[in-house]
């Protein structure tokens, strides 16, 4: 299985997932606060040239094991 396909932009995981992201600003504050929310344990998102990719099945998990109260 390639994990790269769980991979996606912040506009297009926003886009599909507007029940758990209301809006793309939302996302890049939790990403903004990685380091403190948990998201980078999970490692649920990464930059690469510029531009932050969602790892959609990391970010579940990391919700479901708390999210933001880590």
């Amino acid at each position: 299985m390639n994990d790269l396909n769980e991979f996606s932009l912040i506009p297009d995981f926003q886009r599909n997932n507007p029940n758990i992201a209301p809006n793309e600003d939302s996302l890049r504050w939790k990403i903004r606060h990685r380091d403190q929310n948990g998201l980078s344990r999970a490692k649920a998102v990464v930059k690469r040239q510029g531009r932050w990719y969602i790892h959609a099945g990391r970010f579940a998990s990391w919700m479901l094991n708390g999210g933001d109260d880590e």
